[in-house]
């Protein structure tokens, strides 16, 4: 008698979303990982981008310190050794805040610019954490309109410079003034 059993359910590990990255800090190497089916296996990254600044090792291993902000896929297909295949899909976010660069300010004139979380909740409060703002120049938190809408301005493209993101608050934050 002979057997033969085809469609083995292959799985990946981890098994859930991928931690959150920022922009700037080492990732936590990640390792994937392949169960089920016939071992040995092989994984192929079929679609979506590693983030800048990151990479996806033959031995499958994500990591690296990334360099852009946004959100990103991994879509793998894992092929066990009778040739079974099962697709997944990794969402994975990197916060950042936006815009990376500033507008040029001019001496006397009125100056306003705008910051946006990326990859946060709208449940933040932006805050100066290194330096010092130009004398006639404050930063201001803009509330959110709700603390369970999603922030319409929040752009979802990019990262963290000078500031840090804590918990509760705001839909933008602005800093404005004039300089002298």
């Amino acid at each position: 008698m002979w057997l033969q059993i085809y469609g083995l359910v292959l799985s990946m590990t981890p098994g859930g979303p991928l931690p959150t990255g920022r922009m700037g800090m080492a990732y936590p190497p990640t390792t994937f990982g392949v169960q089920g089916g016939v071992a040995p296996y092989t994984l192929t990254r079929v679609g979506g981008a590693v983030p800048p600044g990151m990479t996806f090792s033959s031995d499958w291993v994500l990591s690296g310190t990334p360099t852009q902000g946004g959100s990103y896929t991994l879509d793998f297909v894992a092929t066990d050794q009778i040739g079974d295949t099962g697709a997944f899909f990794y969402p994975l976010t990197i916060q950042d805040i936006a815009p990376a660069e500033l507008p040029d300010a001019y001496a006397g004139a009125e100056y306003h610019a705008q910051f946006y979380p990326v990859g946060y909740s709208n449940a933040w409060i932006l805050s100066v954490v290194s330096g010092t703002l130009p004398n006639g120049i404050g930063f201001v938190s803009v509330p959110a309109p709700s603390k369970y809408e999603p922030c319409p301005e929040c752009r979802s493209d990019e990262v963290e410079r000078l500031l840090s993101s804590f918990s509760a608050g705001g839909c933008g934050s602005s800093g404005s003034g004039r300089f002298t």
